[in-house]
């Protein structure tokens, strides 16, 4: 999926209320973070949770 895979930043503190795991890499000229939901867990309600975890850690992610 991703044109090129990216190591986690070295100075990156997840938000202590952040329990997403990530995948960060480059797809054309966009630097991109993925976070996915765990495995069995799915809905909006939880995708919107990740989300919201996700923007406590990145505050500069656009969505």
């Amino acid at each position: 999926m991703l044109d090129e895979k990216h190591a986690p930043p070295t100075n990156f503190v997840p938000s202590h209320a952040d329990n997403n795991v990530y995948s960060y890499g480059r797809m054309g000229e966009h630097n991109l973070v993925i976070a996915s939901l765990p495995p069995g867990v799915h809905g909006t309600t939880s995708a919107a949770t990740t989300v919201s975890q996700m923007l406590s850690s990145f505050p500069n992610v656009r969505i």
